[in-house]
């Protein structure tokens, strides 16, 4: 019974997440092309920054990006401009919001 609750939530979840418009075709071109910048390795970076961005034509147009290391925030803006989303399933013209958590160890 454990894990058919288990089952039901698991689905539940995954539901409400691409629901709110990060499935998992824009989560994973995100993931694929989003790496720590290699000027920022050094600085033990580890942090949490809030996207909000808009595709059109599969292209992203960055809409804010909530950091206050300003050479991180110019490194998001310039990768989601060269990310092509043009083969996601998810709706064109959405606004979409994510946090990409960026850790060096």
């Amino acid at each position: 019974m454990k894990k058919i609750i288990l089952l039901i939530v698991a689905i539940f979840f995954s539901y409400i997440a691409t629901y709110a418009g990060n499935g998992n075709t824009i989560h994973n071109t995100i993931t694929k092309q989003m790496k720590v910048p290699a000027s920022l390795k050094k600085q033990k970076l580890d942090e949490k920054v809030n996207v909000e961005f808009k595709v059109e034509n599969g292209k992203a147009s960055v809409i804010s990006v909530q950091t206050s290391n300003a050479e991180l925030k110019r490194y998001i803006i310039e990768q989601f401009g060269a990310m092509s989303f043009s083969s996601t399933a998810e709706k064109q013209g959405t606004t979409y919001f994510v946090a990409i958590n960026f850790k060096v160890l």
